[in-house]
């Protein structure tokens, strides 16, 4: 609960600590506290924790008439509430509104979003996106973590599909049509800065007591890209343009961390999603064992990209393995390109020994032209002798030895 004014002792306790570079959460001075992102299972849910600070965000749409000046352009609105976090406090009228300012700023006047994207038709019919932040418990900087629910609610958030024929509106649901993503243009986030001791300690992300003690604070809107969306300032310290220069540097940095952190969640969720494991509701998301399930969901999801590398892995060592036993294979063919063997007839017959059998069966056709006077008995050993190199070499079926038996035959 929000304490609305400080002891003079706390006070005193947190400028001394400040003043020696020391926080009562024993964080440096430009650093943030953890930051826990979980994702619900409708689309456009997302409760966001900056350390103890608990801020849950909800989109939701709905088909109406556009503005009379922008009949092409769809409709965002923000919603804060602190009931939750200061039920019966009257200052916390001063803090959502000014929660809400800088959430249009940020998303609105800065065009995160392509509102005419969200045109059904022209002059007619838009739709309306309301973003619902309840801040749940405020320990201190509820501003950025509202910031950053909005932001991963928009992300999250899948719009339906709309079939428009004439005059009729078609709203299809998740079985009929898969639903939309909304078109982002840039994320810009928020980072606080909190100024003590007339402007000597500068620090980042106050806690409650921080921030009530604190003489001025500096919130600055900016995205990946070092663009400033926004400023915004209270106190009645007088900041020199040095310091903003810096601050906006050091937001800058601070920004390209929170946006790979929500890059991982949505990676996380979209994966969740298709393994059937995103089955936490509204409820689940406040209940104790919530941790554990968020944990076992992203466990999971690292097993399966892990599968998915090792897969990767495998299938280019066997395309590296692939592509050497084709070299091998040519390097094979190339150094037996003067041993070929020559198929014919189902018989497989080597060079060489097919030119020795070619000089044999011409010995025997010239032995047998000059010596007319063989006996018989002779003419049976010598074809024995023939069928016996003939079988040795083991070429029963090549052309060669259709020769020789013809000639023997003969």
């Amino acid at each position: 609960m929000m304490k609305v004014k400080l002891s003079q002792p706390e006070r005193t306790f947190v400028l001394d600590a400040l003043s020696s570079g020391i926080r009562i959460d024993f964080r440096q001075l430009l650093d943030i506290r953890n930051v826990t992102i979980s994702l619900g299972s409708d689309y456009g849910s997302v409760v966001i924790c900056f350390g103890e600070t608990r801020v849950f965000a909800r989109i939701t749409a709905q088909i109406t008439t556009p503005f009379s000046n922008r009949p092409q352009e769809g409709r965002l609105f923000f919603a804060v509430s602190m009931d939750m976090a200061c039920p019966g406090s009257g200052a916390t009228r001063e803090i959502t509104n000014e929660i809400t300012r800088i959430l249009e700023r940020t998303f609105r006047e800065s065009r995160v979003l392509d509102l005419e994207s969200l045109c059904v038709r022209s002059g007619e019919k838009v739709w309306e996106l309301r973003v619902d932040i309840s801040v749940l418990n405020n320990d201190g900087n509820s501003l950025d973590c509202s910031v950053l629910s909005a932001l991963i609610a928009i992300l999250h958030f899948r719009i339906p599909a709309v079939t428009v024929d004439g005059k009729d509106i078609t709203i299809h649901n998740e079985n009929e049509r898969p639903p939309i993503p909304l078109n982002v243009y840039h994320w810009p986030l928020s980072i606080t800065f909190a100024f003590y001791h007339s402007g000597s300690v500068l620090l980042i992300d106050p806690t409650e007591l921080e921030e009530l003690s604190m003489e001025c604070k500096l919130c600055v809107s900016v995205n990946r890209h070092r663009e400033v969306c926004s400023l915004h300032m209270s106190g009645g310290l007088l900041i020199t343009n040095d310091v903003i220069t810096r601050c906006c540097q050091l937001a800058a940095n601070k920004v390209r961390i929170l946006t790979d952190l929500i890059k991982t969640a949505l990676d996380n969720d979209k994966d969740s999603r298709m393994l059937g494991l995103a089955t936490t509701g509204f409820s689940e998301l406040f209940d104790p064992k919530f941790e554990k399930h968020s944990a076992k969901i992203v466990k999971n999801a690292a097993t399966f990209e892990k599968t998915a590398a090792e897969i990767k892995k495998t299938e280019r060592k066997f395309e590296k393995d692939s592509s050497k036993f084709s070299e091998n294979s040519l390097n094979f063919s190339s150094e037996t390109s003067n041993k070929v063997d020559v198929i014919k007839d189902g018989s497989r017959i080597n060079h060489d020994k097919l030119n020795d059998v070619w000089t044999l069966s011409d010995k025997l056709l010239d032995d047998d032209e000059m010596d007319d006077d063989i006996s018989d008995d002779d003419d049976e050993e010598e074809e024995d002798t023939v069928m016996t190199i003939i079988n040795t070499l083991g070429i029963c079926n090549s052309p060669a030895v259709n020769v020789i038996r013809k000639s023997l035959n003969s």
